[in-house]
């Protein structure tokens, strides 16, 4: 309780996370129960009660105005000809899928998938198909029939409907300001495959830099079983670098105050032009509102307590878009942020007085932490973590920074014409060195000896076992460590009791 009374914003987002969620089940009742409540705890002077309901009422809110479309209050019929505009499209090795706000009295989004276009479709192209709609109904799979990973991309996408079309129609291109994002980015791409590098390399480079379906799908195999997937989209990671890139050009503002306020400003400038350049990608939006709000309440709280600013970030992201609560990537990139404010410092065994040992030491313990981090979020959507991620994590952290650098400064020296071929080449090296090394990692005979194929009751155990080791490492008594490495222990014994092997494996 007194962790909770220094970190009101864990509160706060807890609260507009619930908030969230009723607003799909029984916003009436819980709106009413903790507008009661909330009155309650302002007459008693109950300050967290009072966040927390305050927070639920802010998430029923946001999570009704935000609501999606249904197809049946759309207003047009379920089959016949259709127009829409394009937000997005992927390219698969047989047929392409495009996300697509279709033109209705109430417009909805849709997933739509062909076989019939020989070009991938650009965001802001419009288009007119035929097509039979399927109605999607996400939350009732959702909160009825258990924990779906694709009913959760359903509802964080905002999709009332899906079908296939055929009869497929590009009449022209939309040029708002989102849709010009996504076709720069493109282009830019585009740049990048004339600089001269080997077609994969290429590709890796643009899947690196701009996310999406750059990669070739062998490439992303790979990536994913060496646990290392989220260097070919868009993510913190990504944020990570450009800020560090920047604060290093940037780094003689901060000799004083006013000149490091303008050193922030000009970080989160970049971070937001690369997330335009990268097509305002959902992932990409994420870590540049999460970096925005983190810094502006750093500035704003003098005691920089990380987790009253990671609680307050989340809550103000969710209060923005409420239905990425339901994102696999927005709540690995919460799990993760989490695990290592939880574990990094503790298993780091340096001092943060010793700077290189303990930068070296966090190389080595980083991996680690944030996959205790995302764990039950890995076994209940993957069904499997790649033990190779704690090996690749650490090769992934030095090398790939370096590809991407090299990657960069050919791109930008072929502009004017000057890229020399020794980089050119060089980074055609690297990449086959980072492919090659992301292949031996996932060839290793023990990497997928943890998989397990859990219920929602695995996952919540595995969660309370992974939460109380933070409470072994974090607690000074030995009482209270004994006790929550025994309930640690009964936890993670529950968890795999609730796993199950299905019928056809």
């Amino acid at each position: 309780m007194n962790d909770l009374r220094r970190w009101p914003g864990i509160v706060l987002a807890a609260g507009v996370a619930g908030g969230i969620i009723a607003s799909m089940t029984l916003p009436t009742a819980v709106g009413a129960v903790a507008t009661v409540a909330l009155a309650v705890a302002v007459f008693l002077r109950r300050r967290l009660p009072a966040i927390l309901c305050a927070g639920i009422l802010a998430g029923l809110f946001t999570g009704w105005m935000q609501r999606p479309a249904t197809l049946t209050e759309s207003g047009i019929p379920a089959e016949g000809c259709f127009t829409a505009t394009v937000e997005r499209a992927s390219a698969g090795s047989y047929q392409q899928r495009v996300i697509a706000t279709v033109d209705a009295p109430r417009p909805f989004r849709a997933e739509l998938r062909t076989t019939t276009c020989d070009y991938t479709l650009l965001p802001g192209e419009r288009i007119t198909f035929h097509a039979h709609f399927e109605p999607v109904t996400a939350a009732d799979d959702l909160f009825g029939g258990g924990i779906d990973a694709y009913a959760m991309y359903l509802l964080s996408e905002r999709i009332a409907a899906t079908a296939r079309m055929d009869a497929l129609r590009s009449t022209g291109l939309e040029n708002g300001l989102i849709h010009k994002s996504g076709r720069m980015g493109r282009r830019l791409a585009d740049d990048i495959y004339n600089v001269g590098f080997r077609p994969a390399t290429a590709a890796l480079l643009c899947g690196a830099f701009f996310g999406g379906d750059y990669a070739e799908p062998a490439t992303r195999a790979a990536f994913r079983s060496a646990g290392l997937a989220h260097l070919l989209c868009i993510s913190g990671f990504h944020v990570a670098l450009l800020v560090s890139a920047i604060g290093l050009l940037l780094y003689p503002l901060r000799a004083g105050r006013r000149l490091n306020y303008l050193r922030l400003a000009l970080i989160i400038a970049a971070v937001w032009a690369y997330a335009f350049i990268a097509g305002l990608q959902p992932s990409a939006v994420r870590a540049a509102t999460m970096l925005t709000v983190m810094t502006a309440a750093l500035v704003g709280d003098r005691s920089h307590s990380t987790p009253n600013v990671f609680g307050l970030t989340l809550a103000f992201v969710l209060l923005i878009s409420p239905y990425w609560l339901f994102s696999i990537g927005f709540q690995l990139s919460a799990a993760a942020v989490a695990g290592l404010m939880c574990f990094f410092g503790k298993l780091n065994p340096f001092s943060p007085r010793r700077h290189v040992l303990y930068n070296i030491g966090g190389l080595c313990v980083a991996p680690l932490a944030a996959t205790l981090g995302v764990f039950p979020l890995l076994l209940l959507y993957f069904h499997s973590v790649p033990l190779a991620g704690f090996i690749g994590g650490i090769g992934g952290a030095v090398i790939f920074p370096v590809f991407m650098a090299m990657g960069a400064t050919a791109s930008l020296l072929s502009v004017i014409g000057a890229a020399p071929q020794v980089l050119v080449h060089a980074t055609d090296a690297v990449a086959d060195a980072t492919e090659s090394m992301c292949r031996a990692l996932g060839a290793l005979p023990w990497n997928q000896s943890a998989t397990l194929y859990p219920s929602a009751a695995t996952a919540f155990f595995t969660l309370v076992a992974v939460a109380l080791l933070g409470v072994v490492i974090h607690r000074k008594t030995l009482r209270w460590r004994l006790i929550a490495a025994s309930a640690a222990i009964l936890a993670a014994i529950t968890a795999l009791s609730f796993a199950y092997i299905p019928e056809n494996m």
